[in-house]
């Protein structure tokens, strides 16, 4: 025989503050007009210094000029109502070039750091780490950099907003790769996330997207 499911009061409350917070949230994410960028400076330490030296300035500055306007290629995907619309992301390019996530822990390392916007909501972070030797040493030679994005709490937005802001970034600095190895990494990602929230039985979940390839200069 079943029995009857009892709820108690304590539990109604908990249930009803974190409806009222998953709502809270969804506003932030959806309710907010686009997010007003902030284009900051990049302040590199100089070729003579120490921590220049340390941080190989002299052969990763091409990173720095060959990916100037990387946010304004992906803000120009957004086109509201398209097919190929990839969401109203946007991303804020900060001045500290030193990055949080992709160093080793006795070397300082520099590249492109950039906040992550959904709609007015600050969702996550996005770095681009360029490694210094080229892979070809002819002018206009290749170069291999990583990109790595945190997205939070990723799995409040759509599906395809998410897959779509992945590709196009991944795509945008390594045009020349292979496009089905980039889907998979995304694919893998979102698996991940999705078996966390589920697991977790929570939708504040990270997702972590990892992905290095070749750059033609």
């Amino acid at each position: 025989m079943f029995g009857r499911k009892v709820h108690s009061r304590d539990g109604d409350i908990a249930g009803a503050e974190s409806e009222k917070e998953i709502a809270l949230q969804k506003a932030r994410l959806f309710d907010t007009p686009m997010h007003e960028i902030t284009r900051q400076e990049i302040e590199l330490p100089s070729d003579e210094d120490g921590l220049g030296w340390a941080c190989g300035i002299k052969t990763r500055r091409w990173a720095f000029k060959h990916f100037d306007r990387f946010e304004d290629k992906i803000h120009s995907l957004h086109s509201e109502g398209s097919i190929y619309d990839i969401g109203p992301w946007r991303l804020e390019r900060l001045s500290d070039p030193y990055l949080r996530k992709l160093g080793a822990e006795e070397l300082p390392v520099i590249g492109l750091r950039f906040r992550i916007f959904y709609n007015s909501e600050d969702v996550g972070s996005l770095e681009i780490r360029p490694f210094s030797e080229p892979i070809s040493k002819s002018e206009g030679g290749e170069y291999e950099a990583m990109i790595d994005i945190d997205i939070f709490p990723a799995p409040f937005l759509p599906h395809d907003h998410i897959f779509n802001f992945l590709n196009s970034c991944a795509s945008e600095l390594f045009a020349s790769e292979n496009a089905s190895s980039r889907t998979t990494a995304i694919v893998s990602a979102l698996t991940a996330t999705m078996w966390e929230s589920i697991r977790l039985d929570s939708l504040w979940i990270s997702l972590n997207f990892r992905y290095s390839g070749i750059v033609a200069v």
